[in-house]
């Protein structure tokens, strides 16, 4: 089933036929050579493996038992590729050439087999958001520690009825 980021953030981590909330789904760690989601940030100091949930739903996501949740170091891949390149939200996104797309501001998942699909990519500031574009997993060239570098170069597009041209993302075949 796909999710989109903006629709799960925040939700409660609860225990399988239980009211009781162990915290928030804050965040998302990714494996950059692959895009299948490493972990689940829950609250600021634990994390889920998405093999651990037992079940999504509408505004909970149910776990066995409240174990599950551990520490980030436990985690060998986040270990392995570091707290910053395998965080994914409001990580910078640019071009091989350097021509900077945004920051990511959500993304969507497919939580059969937790993996990252496509992201949403913006320019902002304060409230104020413009250039708003959406990439696919298959457009990600690698991701380090400060950045998602991109396939994708801009190409200036412009048409013979307007003075104004649109930048539009033109990424290479995979």
């Amino acid at each position: 089933m796909k999710k989109m980021w903006s629709q799960i953030s925040g939700i409660p981590v609860t225990i399988h036929e239980s009211d009781k909330v162990l915290g928030k789904l804050n965040g998302a760690f990714i494996h950059p050579e692959t895009g299948a989601i490493i972990a689940f940030l829950v609250g600021f100091s634990r994390v889920l493996v998405p093999v651990d949930i037992e079940k999504w739903s509408k505004d909970s996501i149910a776990i066995s038992d409240a174990d599950v949740l551990v520490s980030p170091f436990d985690i060998l891949r986040i270990e392995q590729f570091g707290f910053r390149r395998t965080y994914l939200l409001g990580k910078k996104v640019k071009s091989k050439k350097g021509y900077r797309y945004g920051t990511i501001k959500d993304f969507t998942l497919e939580t059969t087999t937790s993996s990252l699909l496509s992201f949403e990519v913006s320019k902002g500031f304060f409230w104020m958001t413009w250039g708003k574009r959406i990439f696919s997993w298959a457009d990600i060239f690698e991701i380090t520690e400060s950045a998602v570098v991109l396939n994708c170069e801009p190409e200036q597009k412009s048409t013979a009825f307007s003075r104004h041209s649109r930048i539009q993302p033109i990424c290479a075949e995979s």
